[in-house]
C-alpha cells in the first residue's frame, strides 16, 4: 500500500522482477486491498444514510445482448482502455502510435450518437484528426518524449482522471443517491492501480487485472446469463 501511495503522490515505483506467479498473486492480492478499502469506504457511507437507493438505477442499461455484453466489456474494453490510458505511460513511438489511433476509435464510439447528423463525414473526421495527431506527435517526437519525462507525474494523473471520466455515462447521475460518486471514485482508485500495475509489471499484467476486475463487477450478469 505505501509503493502504491508514494506512487500516486510522486510517481516513484521499483520495476518488478519476479516470476508470473509471484507477480500475479502481487498484484490480485494489492487490488483485493483496494477493493476492501473501498468496500469500508462505502459502508460507513450507508451507515450514515448516504446511498439511499432509489427508484431510478444506478448503472444505466442498453440493450445489448448479454453474450456479446460481457465479452465486450470484460475483455475488449479492458485491452483498449489499457492500450489508450496506461501503454503510453512509457513513451516510445510504437506506444504512442498504438495509442493514438485507439484513443481515437474509442472516442468516435463514445460520441457517434452525437454525430449520427454528419452521416459518413464523420469517419473522415477522425481519421483526419488521428492522421495530424500522429504527424505531429512523430515529427516533434524528441519535444514530447523530453517533456512527458519532465512531468510524468502530472500527465499520469490526467491520464487516469480521463479514464475514470469517460465512465461518467454509465451510470445514473440523476438521482439523489450518493452511490453513482462512489462508483466513479472506485474508477478513479482502480485507474490509478491499473497504472502503478502497468509501470510496475508490465502492460499485460494491467490488462489482465482490469479483465479481472470487470468480470468480477459483472458476475450478477453472467449468473443471469448462464441462468
Amino acid at each position: 500500500m505505501v509503493d502504491f501511495l508514494n506512487f500516486i503522490l510522486k510517481g516513484k515505483y521499483d520495476v518488478n522482477n519476479s516470476g508470473l506467479l509471484h507477480s500475479l498473486k502481487f498484484v490480485i492480492g494489492g487490488y483485493f486491498r483496494n477493493l476492501f478499502f473501498y468496500i469500508l469506504i462505502v459502508t460507513l457511507f450507508t451507515y450514515f444514510g448516504f446511498t439511499t437507493s432509489e427508484k431510478s438505477p444506478t448503472v444505466k442499461h442498453s440493450e445489448i445482448p448479454a453474450y456479446f455484453k460481457l465479452l465486450f466489456v470484460c475483455l475488449v474494453m479492458p485491452l483498449i482502455e489499457e492500450l489508450v490510458f496506461r501503454l503510453p505511460l512509457r513513451f516510445n513511438k510504437v506506444n504512442i502510435i498504438i495509442a493514438t489511433i485507439l484513443f481515437f476509435v474509442l472516442t468516435y464510439f463514445l460520441t457517434k450518437k452525437y454525430l449520427v447528423g454528419l452521416g459518413n463525414f464523420r469517419y473522415f473526421i477522425f481519421l483526419f484528426l488521428s492522421g495530424i495527431s500522429l504527424l505531429l506527435l512523430l515529427k516533434n517526437y524528441i519535444f514530447f518524449e523530453s517533456y512527458f519525462n519532465k512531468n510524468f507525474l502530472l500527465l499520469m494523473h490526467l491520464s487516469t482522471i480521463i479514464f475514470c471520466l469517460i465512465h461518467y455515462w454509465n451510470y445514473n447521475f440523476q438521482s439523489n443517491s450518493i452511490t453513482p460518486y462512489l462508483l466513479m471514485f472506485l474508477m478513479l482508485i482502480n485507474g490509478y492501480y491499473f497504472a502503478y500495475t502497468r509501470m510496475k509489471f508490465g502492460i499485460s499484467y494491467a490488462i489482465f487485472i482490469h479483465s479481472f476486475h470487470n468480470i468480477i463487477v459483472s458476475i450478477p450478469l453472467i449468473v443471469k446469463f448462464l441462468k
